[in-house]
């Protein structure tokens, strides 16, 4: 049986989270079902597995399988994208605005077949090179923020963005990323999960997504328009 707020289990993680927490665990396992323990226990298994450098990085499915071995309760927030948040690779100048001819969906606003609003100020695009959605932040707000010429249909976003995942995100410890994962998936027989460890940098100018050579995928190197949204993305 679990217990904490992590819910441990099995004898050897209560041994060793006892003797980080000073108490005998293995021996009286109950002590994690008081409040304090329990809550304890849950940031010494967080601390113990680095897990701030994939929670700070989006990694959100890969954070899920370190945590129980696997996706289930992961909640529908964890769209691919959400494990793709882009990092700021310069200074960027806020400016946004214009005009626009927007749909309102059910969950976003689709400001044309290249870009969608997903929430206010967060603006998503297809990449073609990593087949899923990129996000920045424009306006005012928290956080890394891009310039935006605030034209729907042929974007211009400034500076560059800059999408790591898996062993790529920065703080990564060593401790199991989307390689292995597949790795593991493959001698047991199975097909690859469909994510991978990638670095996507790009420039997005007049409509054009330049692919900088530090990209992992085939498009590394090349200039090609924007795509729309493949029919019935989600984002």
């Amino acid at each position: 049986m679990g217990r904490g707020l992590i819910q441990i289990t099995g004898r050897a993680n209560y041994r060793e989270c006892g003797t980080a927490l000073g108490i005998d665990l293995e021996a009286n396992p109950v002590q994690l079902q008081g409040d304090v323990l329990a809550a304890r226990s849950a940031g010494w298994f967080w601390q113990k597995r680095n897990l701030n450098a994939l929670a700070d990085a989006g990694e959100f499915v890969l954070l899920t399988r370190r945590i129980n071995g696997g996706t289930n309760g992961l909640p529908d927030a964890a769209h691919p994208e959400a494990r793709r948040r882009p990092s700021r690779h310069a200074r960027p100048h806020p400016r946004h605005g214009g005009p626009l001819r927007a749909l309102r969906g059910d969950t976003m606003i689709h400001l044309s077949n290249v870009l969608r609003e997903i929430a206010p100020g967060q603006l998503a695009f297809w990449c073609p090179g990593c087949k899923t959605s990129h996000t920045i932040q424009h306006g005012e707000g928290s956080g890394p923020r891009w310039g935006w010429n605030g034209n729907a249909e042929r974007p211009t976003f400034t500076p560059s963005v800059l999408v790591r995942s898996g062993h790529h995100v920065q703080g990564y410890d060593g401790g199991g990323c989307w390689c292995d994962f597949n790795a593991e998936l493959k001698a047991n027989g199975e097909e690859p999960s469909g994510f991978n460890c990638e670095v996507c940098h790009t420039f997005v100018t007049d409509g054009q997504i330049q692919f900088l050579g530090d990209c992992t995928h085939a498009l590394a190197g090349q200039t090609v328009p924007m795509v729309d949204f493949p029919e019935g993305s989600g984002c």
